[in-house]
């Protein structure tokens, strides 16, 4: 056989070999992808199901307050106090930065742990 030929199945290997290689790394790539995506829809609908529950409960604890002070509007008063003081305390938290790098371990650790110990090995 000549050099030739045999350096264009050479090359014919190579290029398959890459296309492979590539589209491989594009599977994987969407796999990550929608595992990420799945865990942001699913935090994001608990976030919202939990603001409803808090609403609701802001709401029900304000009315009994209402009914316990015998007043119109203090239990609504308390209950608006007690949720500014919770986005303060929470402000307040964000300026330290230790709810940032609690979030950013959470989303770095979405991976799979029995899939990072595969990596490991290899």
């Amino acid at each position: 056989m000549p050099k030739v030929l045999l350096i264009n199945k050479l090359i014919d290997k190579i290029t398959e070999y890459l296309k492979l290689k590539g589209d491989q790394v594009k599977v994987e790539a969407m796999g990550h992808v929608a595992r990420v995506l799945s865990v942001v829809i699913t935090y994001g609908i608990i976030a919202f199901i939990g603001g409803f529950l808090l609403f609701f409960l802001s709401i029900t604890v304000a009315v009994c307050l209402n009914h316990l002070l015998e007043s119109t509007f203090l239990g609504y008063l308390i209950m608006s106090g007690l949720l500014f003081l919770l986005v303060i305390v929470l402000l307040l938290v964000h300026k330290t930065g230790s709810l940032q790098r609690w979030l950013e371990g959470l989303i770095l650790g979405i991976g799979d742990p029995k899939e990072k110990d595969e990596e490991d090995h290899e």
